[in-house]
């Protein structure tokens, strides 16, 4: 029924279930109920067949990466690093913290061999 991986959770707000899309967030789920003009509190469950329909259509042709096509762009964008021999992938490929953290005293679960 749905052209995105995740199902819709029913027991969910719909707010809370559209956020387990992968690619949107809080911010977006609560604008795109916003524009739908759905109430904040609609449970999944509660919501009708044609408003999950407007809901899905909507969000398929919004210019939002998600799902896989967000996946592979992330990817894409980390082969680059990769290919070019960035500090941060080969510090990434080790296992290291990337972004500077403490390496002295933390960052044993980066670290684990």
């Amino acid at each position: 029924m749905y052209p995105f991986q995740s199902e819709l959770f029913k027991n969910k707000l719909l707010r809370s279930a559209v956020k387990f899309i992968y690619g949107l967030s809080t911010f977006y789920a609560q604008i795109l109920l916003k524009i739908l003009g759905f109430s904040n509190n609609l449970k999944t469950f509660y919501a009708t067949n044609t408003q999950l329909l407007e809901l899905v259509s909507f969000i398929d042709k919004s210019p939002v990466l998600k799902e896989s096509d967000l996946k592979k762009y992330n990817l894409s964008i980390f082969q680059k690093l990769i290919e070019i021999k960035t500090v941060k992938s080969k510090r990434f490929l080790k296992g290291l913290p990337i972004r500077g953290q403490r390496t002295h005293t933390n960052s044993k679960t980066s670290r684990k061999i």
